[in-house]
């Protein structure tokens, strides 16, 4: 008898222990969700929707390029594809290299077309001269070393 009375106190301690360590992982559990959820929010980036931000973007990536010496360690920073910075490089480098063609593009109207066509448009906007700067440019790390995806 006192051996089964043994037992049960035995098993009610275990019982009690276990209890207390599944509240003690159901909180460490709900404190790691919150963790996460404040991490997965604060790292949403908002969809660039205009050249100035296509610009912005690009000068951000540049620096952490120029820091880190990697590209792909640079658009994983940001979180940006490359293809997405390849497509709207053509933007931001008519912007630092010839702004003053920029009138000859024409401004982008997001209600009439989408950023990829505009960037297009900044594309055949790239005379041989300007290109010629933003390819000095590239071999001196002051721009982005990446190809462009259009063909003329």
């Amino acid at each position: 008898m006192s051996s089964m009375k043994t037992q049960l106190h035995m098993a009610l301690e275990r019982n009690s222990w276990l209890q207390k360590r599944i509240e003690d992982l159901e909180e460490e559990r709900d404190f790691l969700r919150c963790q996460l959820d404040k991490f997965i929010s604060s790292a949403k980036v908002d969809a660039v929707k205009d050249a100035d931000g296509v610009l912005c973007r690009y000068k951000k990536i540049l620096n952490t390029f120029q820091k880190l010496k990697s590209m792909s360690r640079a658009f994983e920073h940001h979180r940006v594809d490359r293809n997405t910075v390849a497509l709207t490089t053509p933007i931001a480098e008519l912007l630092i290299v010839a702004p003053e063609k920029l009138a000859e593009v024409g401004e982008f109207d997001p209600s009439k077309e989408r950023l990829l066509e505009y960037s297009r448009r900044c594309f055949l906007a790239l005379d041989d001269e300007t290109l010629k700067k933003v390819q000095a440019l590239k071999k001196s790390k002051l721009l982005l070393p990446i190809t462009y995806r259009f063909k003329r």
